[in-house]
């Protein structure tokens, strides 16, 4: 975990600050972010606001925080909400990234208290994530605007995202970005053909071919579907 170092600074800091008050600290990485930190409150932490503003202050930018009290640790195993292109969803995978290769830096270890969102509700969710928030706030906007290279690069992301996704049905969870179609291939033949139009090698960038790789994709949103 390269960030590790880093992490230890964060929590020693923390636990330098509040011994009484802190509970555990997680430190796990991610396959599509920086990786983050799980702070874990006693349940009579007080006062909250000024608890979670000294995380918010601790935590580098480019990590993920999670802050919540003892009794609250249960959250981190819910469903979560898809916001595509507004943010990577980590809820999907930090489960398994935390089990496998996470590290605790104070107290206990609680990293089993946290477990993954079943596969097809996880799958239902994202796909839900893409045709609400990616429709509205990436494929539309970026057509209006008449960016269709950055369309085509989101689209592509948002396609590989969505593999990792699905190859959880298979129990599949370690995964790296750059590999994911040769993973997901296996499993999802017709899907990948699907992708694989829309990443066909090509430089230029045209109104046509981005509005046939909006199409492609929701090909790939419909197939995709079936498994949920």
């Amino acid at each position: 975990m390269t960030f590790l170092p880093e992490a230890t600074a964060v929590a020693q800091n923390l636990t330098s600050r509040y011994p009484d008050q802190l509970s555990s600290i997680l430190a796990y990485p991610h396959p599509f972010t920086a990786g983050g930190l799980i702070i874990i409150w006693q349940d009579e932490a007080e006062p909250w606001l000024n608890l979670v503003a000294a995380v918010q202050m601790s935590v580098p930018p480019q990590f993920s925080r999670h802050c919540l009290r003892k009794s609250e640790l249960s959250q981190l195993s819910q469903p979560n909400l898809f916001a595509p292109p507004l943010q990577i969803s980590e809820r999907v995978h930090l489960p398994y990234y935390l089990h496998h290769h996470g590290h605790v830096l104070f107290g206990n270890d609680v990293r089993q208290a946290i477990q993954p969102v079943a596969p097809q509700l996880a799958l239902a969710g994202h796909l839900e994530g893409c045709l609400d928030y990616l429709r509205r706030y990436g494929i539309l906007t970026l057509l209006m605007q008449d960016k269709y290279a950055e369309l085509q690069g989101m689209l592509e992301h948002e396609m590989r995202y969505l593999m990792a996704t699905a190859l959880l049905l298979h129990g599949e969870w370690e995964v790296v970005f750059d590999t994911l179609p040769d993973q997901f291939h296996p499993y999802f033949p017709a899907e990948y053909e699907t992708w694989a139009m829309v990443n066909d090698g090509s430089t230029a960038v045209t109104k046509q071919s981005a509005y046939k790789s909006v199409w492609l994709f929701e090909q790939f949103l419909r197939q995709l579907r079936a498994y949920t």
